[in-house]
């Protein structure tokens, strides 16, 4: 049986990498992106690779989205591993953030997970094998990042559709789990340059947070990661170069008022 994985957002950055990685894996590959000039880089990449589909649409655009899944499985009959990678940021403290900005980053990193998020986990609640699911989220989602209301608060609500995947898709056995990379991009290089001149001017030291590996050894350490039989539904991991760590879940305790 052929082995299929749908990456969205995947001719740029992590995404691409995961493309790369996953065909040199053997895999066949569907991807998507709303920029026509992206996808024809990646399909002149591969001009002969059969295993590859690339398709252009807004991801925003749910019912696209469905067919696009549909044209997966009509081609290859089945999606065992989903990534939803697609997102977009536009950053700005939280007092001049404008409602739009809001509502793009949201739109784009959580609200257009649904539909194709949907058609996905249907068609895995009807087959058997490895079943796999997959949400890019972020430190910024986790612990809250300056100047980046709208990305943490769309990147926070992955981690929760994730979690609540993993519960309602348990008896189904579809593993459902988010991963927070780090990695150099067009969407971190920006940052780390204004850092690292910001450090050179202070006389500091580099955050050691933003020592980061490149895309390709994110992608890599992704496809290991779903290599592991045993590894579990509703955890959120962290992923740097080589590196791969679990965030450990929260835990309550009782709070004394002073």
């Amino acid at each position: 049986m052929t082995k299929v994985v749908l990456i969205t957002g995947g001719t740029r950055g992590i995404g691409r990498a995961l493309v790369d990685v996953y065909l040199r894996h053997g895999f066949a590959v569907a991807t998507c992106s709303s920029n026509p000039e992206n996808t024809r880089q990646l399909r002149e990449a591969y001009p002969d690779e059969e295993k590859l589909y690339v398709a252009t649409f807004d991801i925003q655009d749910g019912q696209s989205g469905r067919q696009f899944v549909k044209a997966v499985l009509d081609r290859w009959g089945t999606i065992q591993h989903y990534y939803f990678n697609s997102g977009i940021c536009q950053d700005k403290s939280f007092s001049k953030m404008t409602s739009k900005q809001w509502q793009a980053v949201i739109a784009v990193n959580l609200t257009a997970a649904f539909d194709i998020t949907q058609a996905v986990f249907e068609h895995m609640k009807s087959r058997t094998g490895v079943k796999q699911i997959f949400f890019m989220t972020s430190s910024s989602g986790i612990e809250g990042a300056f100047g980046q209301a709208n990305y943490a608060a769309s990147k926070a609500g992955l981690i929760g559709l994730s979690q609540t995947l993993a519960i309602e898709g348990k008896r189904y056995d579809i593993a459902v789990n988010a991963i927070a990379p780090a990695a150099l991009t067009d969407m971190t290089a920006p940052i780390i340059d204004c850092l690292t001149k910001t450090c050179r001017q202070e006389n500091r030291p580099f955050p050691s947070f933003w020592q980061i590996g490149t895309a390709e050894m994110a992608a890599e350490s992704m496809y290991r990661l779903s290599t592991v039989a045993s590894l579990g539904t509703g955890q959120v991991f962290a992923i740097n170069g080589k590196t791969i760590e679990r965030y450990q879940p929260a835990i309550k305790a009782i709070y004394d008022l002073p």
